[in-house]
């Protein structure tokens, strides 16, 4: 398994968190057996991203873009998963996985800085699950996990954007926090 640090910012920020990246789920916080206990009517748990889950990876890569009416190029795939093993880029990919080590979803998240809080907080980039395995708490348990992964490197809060009309995930945002006033605008350049 190919290891690399959680956060290595020159910064010194989180480093006092976790060190490295690893194949197992000893990063994590107790969080991952929880939610087998859970969720026993589907027992998951979360795990990091592996080089070995490549294909696994993808499959979920192109379903989640696809839900989104999008094709990513290959350039841009091979981007994304250099992005999670290089060590400089604060990016990751956790996987939901079932009792047999099944991929049933994914979140990817990264740093950001926030100026006015004077802060860095979490951006929850992608949020995944296969359509079997919603309602069944998967995407709950990733996004719970990404707290707790954050709130561990000192960040005071995650935050993610959704389509406004992804309705089913909405509502298991909504349980979280209500909907923020502010509009998205993306500029080509």
């Amino acid at each position: 398994m190919q290891e690399r640090p959680l956060h290595s910012a020159a910064s010194g920020f989180a480093s006092t968190f976790l060190r490295k990246r690893v194949a197992d789920d000893c990063h994590l916080p107790p969080l991952a057996f929880v939610c087998a206990k859970r969720f026993a009517e589907r027992p998951m748990r979360i795990r990091p991203v592996r080089d070995t889950d490549h294909a696994a990876w993808l499959g979920l890569f192109r379903a989640y873009a696809g839900f989104y009416k999008t094709n990513p190029t290959a350039e841009a795939e091979a981007a994304v998963w250099g992005w999670i093993f290089n060590a400089a880029e604060p990016f990751w990919c956790d996987l939901a996985v079932d009792a047999d080590d099944r991929p049933l979803g994914f979140a990817q998240y990264q740093l950001m800085h926030r100026s006015l809080g004077g802060s860095k907080v979490c951006y929850l980039s992608d949020l995944f699950t296969l359509p079997e395995a919603r309602g069944q708490g998967a995407g709950r348990a990733l996004i719970d996990h990404v707290r707790a992964v954050a709130g561990g490197m000192g960040c005071p809060n995650i935050r993610w954007l959704t389509a406004e009309d992804n309705a089913t995930a909405r509502a298991l945002y909504d349980t979280y926090q209500p909907r923020t006033p502010f509009v998205l605008y993306s500029v080509p350049t």
